[in-house]
């Protein structure tokens, strides 16, 4: 693998651990590396599997699921957070993606997944202009 998979606690070992399927698993694996990777490439693919979660517990009429062991499967993930160095925001939506039990919780890891796709766009809208001969003279932002 590459760097982006360099750690003590590595995602397929969280996957496993927390007995994942693999929706889950893949969700959870964009949304990991991301900042590593493939940037907003791996927040869409995060996206879109979070997306055909809710289409197929819709379809199947499964909005919800049971779910047993949610202490053990919350105390792997933040040990996967702290090995991964991953914000509070990426490991709260992996806790909702692994530990989904209705629509809600996959509507919740949507939401901070879209949030995250939004503060990339914007801060990708906010490269500098280079100088040139032509602008030299303008204002600039003072950030």
């Amino acid at each position: 693998g590459g760097q982006h998979y360099k750690t003590h606690y590595q995602h397929w070992d969280l996957v496993h651990n927390t007995r994942m399927g693999y929706f889950e698993g893949q969700a959870t694996r964009y949304l990991t590396r991301w900042r590593k990777k493939d940037g907003l490439q791996d927040l869409n693919k995060a996206l879109h599997y979070i997306n055909k979660m809710m289409e197929l517990a819709v379809i199947s009429g499964k909005a919800t699921r049971e779910l047993y062991g949610e202490s053990r499967i919350a105390a792997e993930i933040e040990r996967f957070r702290i090995a991964n160095q991953l914000d509070p925001e990426e490991a709260a939506a992996i806790a909702d993606i692994a530990m989904w039990q209705s629509i809600v919780d996959l509507t919740s890891a949507r939401a901070m997944v879209v949030a995250l796709i939004h503060q990339e766009e914007a801060k990708a809208d906010a490269k500098p202009v280079p100088l040139t001969e032509e602008n030299h003279h303008a204002e600039r932002e003072v950030t």
